[in-house]
C-alpha cells in the first residue's frame, strides 16, 4: 500500500511491502491474497514517483532484498527496512538510495536527515542510530499504561496461570535456550511428532522467574505462528541442520530451535568458532550485523575464515555438503536413518519463506498441512495443568571431540 504526505512544503510518498510468506499460511489471512512485492513496487512506482519529491520504501523484505531493490529501482530515495534485524550504524548507499535498518528488540532508534537544495532536490542524506540499551524507562510508565488500558476497557490480562521457578531470560538469537527447548519439546509431545524445527523468532526468551500471567505469555509468544506437520527423510534432515549451522555462523538470527534429535558436531578450528558463538564467548557476526568493517556479509566470505582457521572444509557451501559431513544426528539414541521418513512439525513462517527462504526448499518437496492448534494456547494449557515450570537447557547441540 502507499500514502502521500506533505512535510514543510515537501511532498513525500511512502510505499510499504512485505514478503509473501510473512502472513500467508496464517488462518486469519486465508481470505487475502498477496502479490509479489517486487512486482507491486514496479507497478506502483511510476504513478507515485510523479507525485512526490521524496520516495520512501517501508520494507519488511530483509537487508539483502532491500539492496537488490535499491539497485533495480534507483528512483527510490530511502529504504527503511526490517525483518533481518540488521544493524546499520551509518550511511549505506546503493547508488543514490539510502538503506536504513535499526536492528531489533528496541535496541536502537534510527535517525534520518535529508537536506534539500533551493529547488527541493535532495542534496544530502544521512542515517545514524541512537542506542537505547542504556536508557532507563520511566518507572511510572507501566502504571500509567495500565490506567489507560482500564480507561479504554482493555483487559489487562493479569490472571496468574502458573509460576516459572527460574528465569528464562536470554539474549534473543543466541542459540539454544532453556525456553526454546521447553517450547519445542512441548510441541513435539503434544502433536506426537518425531522432530520439531522452529525459527527462534517464534519464542521470545524473556520469561522471568515468578508468577506467569497471560500478559507475560503474550510477550513470550507475541506472534502465534501456525504450526504445520509433514514428513522428511533423514537425508533432508541432515541437510536442514547443515544449512542451519552454516548460516548461524554468519548471523545468529538464522538459528532454529529443535526437539526430537540430538546433534554432535566434530570439534575442529572452524567448529570451535560455531560453538564459541553458541556460548557467546565470541561473535563471528554480531546479532543482526548487516555489514562488518565496511563490507557487506556477502563480501566477508566464510571461505576466508575457513582458510584462516585451517579448516579443511568450507562451511559456506550450498547446504548439500560443507558441515553436513561433520554432523552426527541421533534419534531415540540411535543414528538417524537417512532413507527413513520422519514426521516433522515446523512453523508457517518457515514453510512460506521466512528466514530468506533458506528452509522452504525442503518443505516444498512433500505436503505439509496446517495443524489446528495454537502455540500460545498450548503453553497456557501447560501452565494451567502443571502450575510450575522448571526447565534446563540440555545441550542437544554438542561438540564431539576427535
Amino acid at each position: 500500500d502507499h500514502a502521500l504526505f506533505v512535510k514543510e512544503g515537501v511532498n513525500i510518498g511512502v510505499l510499504g511491502v512485505c514478503f509473501q510468506g510473512l502472513m500467508r499460511g496464517q488462518a486469519e489471512y486465508e481470505e487475502y491474497s498477496f502479490s509479489d512485492p517486487v512486482a507491486a513496487i514496479e507497478s506502483a512506482l511510476p504513478g507515485l514517483r510523479s507525485r512526490c519529491r521524496v520516495l520512501i520504501l517501508l520494507s519488511h523484505l530483509g537487508f539483502q532484498h532491500d539492496c537488490e531493490i535499491a539497485a533495480r529501482f534507483p528512483e527510490i530515495d530511502l529504504i527503511i527496512g526490517g525483518h533481518t534485524h540488521t544493524v546499520i550504524r551509518s550511511n549505506h548507499l546503493v547508488g543514490r538510495t539510502l538503506i536504513c535498518h535499526s536492528g531489533g528488540e528496541g535496541n536502537f532508534l534510527g535517525s534520518v536527515t535529508l537536506e534539500f537544495s533551493e529547488n527541493l532536490e535532495i542534496k544530502e542524506r544521512e542515517h545514524s542510530l541512537i542506542e537505547l540499551s542504556g536508557v532507563v524507562p520511566d518507572i511510572d510508565f507501566r502504571k500509567r499504561l495500565d490506567r489507560e488500558k482500564i480507561r479504554r476497557g482493555i483487559n489487562l490480562r493479569d490472571e496468574v496461570i502458573g509460576e516459572a521457578l527460574s528465569d528464562f531470560i536470554t539474549e534473543k538469537y543466541s542459540g539454544e535456550t532453556a525456553l526454546g527447548d521447553f517450547v519445542s519439546d512441548l510441541i513435539r509431545f503434544s502433536v506426537q511428532a518425531d522432530l520439531v524445527f522452529l525459527n527462534a523468532s517464534s519464542v521470545n526468551p524473556i520469561l522471568s522467574k515468578g508468577p506467569v500471567t497471560l500478559e507475560k505469555l503474550q510477550k513470550v509468544v507475541y506472534w502465534d505462528n501456525d504450526l504445520y506437520n509433514g514428513s522428511l527423510t533423514g537425508e533432508e534432515i541432515y541437510r536442514i541442520f547443515s544449512m542451519m549451522l552454516s548460516y548461524f555462523v554468519e548471523d545468529p538470527y538464522f538459528f532454529c530451535y529443535f526437539s526430537g534429535v540430538r546433534i554432535e558436531f566434530t570439534d575442529d578450528p572452524m567448529c570451535r568458532k560455531v560453538f564459541q558463538n553458541l556460548e557467546k564467548l565470541e561473535r563471528i557476526a554480531p546479532q543482526s550485523m548487516g555489514f562488518k568493517d565496511g563490507k557487506s556479509l556477502d563480501e566477508v566470505t566464510l571461505c576466508d575464515l575457513c582458510r584462516r582457521e585451517g579448516s579443511p572444509v568450507c562451511l559456506r557451501k550450498d547446504g548439500k555438503s560443507g558441515c553436513e559431513e561433520r554432523l552426527s544426528i541421533t534419534y531415540g539414541g540411535m543414528p538417524l536413518v537417512r532413507d527413513n521418513f520422519y514426521s516433522v512439525v515446523t512453523t508457517g513462517f518457515l514453510i512460506n519463506g521466512g528466514l530468506e527462504q533458506k528452509y522452504s526448499i525442503f518443505f516444498e518437496k512433500y505436503p505439509f498441512r496446517r495443524l489446528d492448534v495454537s502455540l500460545k494456547k498450548m503453553i497456557e494449557d501447560y501452565f494451567r495443568e502443571n502450575k510450575t515450570l522448571r526447565y534446563v537447557k540440555d545441550n542437544r547441540l554438542a561438540v564431539k571431540s576427535v
